[in-house]
C-alpha cells in the first residue's frame, strides 16, 4: 500500500513523463501545460479527439477526460468511457509505470478505425465475464520480463508507425490462475 505522499510524487512524474511523451509525438499535440492540467489532442485528421490528463484534487490521482468532435459526442461515448476508465484502472495505478503511459500515449493518437478496435480490446479486457468468454484478454502496456524478446522488459509495448503493434495476454481460464498484471 503506499502512502498518499508516494502517490502524489508518482502521479506528478507520471503527469510530466506525459508531457514529455506528448511533446515527443508526432500524432499527439500540447495545447496547454498547467499545475493541475494537460490538455492535448490527437493529430489525425479522422479521430480529432481532444484529451485532458488533470490531478485530482486530492493530488494522489491522474484523471483522464476524453472530448469528441463537435457534432460526433453520441457515438464516441461509450468507447470515451471505457477509454477513461482504462486509463484510471490500468495506467495509472500502482505499480505506476512511465512505460504504461507512453503506451498508452501513443494509442491515442492513432487512427479513429485502430483506436475503436482498441478500445473493443480495453472493454474485453475491463468488463471479462467468465460464464460467457473462454479466454481472458489483458493489454501488457509494457514488455513483461517473460514476455517475447522483441524488446527489453519493461519497454512500452505500443508502437504505432505506418503499422501498429501492441502485446496481449490471453488465458484459458479454465487451466491457469488469474494472470498478475503486467503494466
Amino acid at each position: 500500500m503506499l502512502s498518499a505522499l508516494e502517490r502524489f510524487l508518482c502521479c506528478m512524474h507520471l503527469k510530466r513523463h506525459l508531457t514529455r511523451v506528448i511533446q515527443s509525438e508526432e500524432l499527439l499535440t500540447l495545447v496547454r501545460n498547467e499545475l493541475s492540467c494537460l490538455v492535448f489532442k490527437a493529430t489525425q485528421p479522422t479521430t480529432n479527439l481532444q484529451y485532458v490528463v488533470g490531478v485530482d484534487p486530492s493530488y494522489t490521482a491522474l484523471r483522464l477526460s476524453a472530448k469528441s468532435p463537435h457534432g460526433q459526442e453520441q457515438s464516441w461515448k461509450d468507447e470515451l468511457n471505457t477509454l477513461e476508465r482504462f486509463f484510471e484502472t490500468r495506467v495509472v495505478c500502482a505499480p505506476y509505470k512511465a512505460s504504461a503511459i507512453t503506451a498508452f500515449a501513443r494509442l491515442l493518437g492513432a487512427p479513429a478505425s485502430i483506436l475503436r478496435d482498441c478500445i473493443k480490446i480495453m472493454k474485453l479486457e475491463l468488463n471479462h465475464d467468465p460464464t460467457k468468454l473462454k479466454w481472458r484478454v489483458e493489454w501488457c502496456l509494457s514488455i513483461p520480463p517473460n514476455g517475447p524478446e522483441i524488446a527489453p522488459p519493461g519497454t512500452p509495448a505500443v508502437v504505432l508507425k505506418g503499422k501498429m503493434f501492441s502485446l496481449y495476454n490471453s488465458a484459458d481460464r479454465s487451466r491457469h490462475p488469474p494472470l498478475a498484471r503486467s503494466r
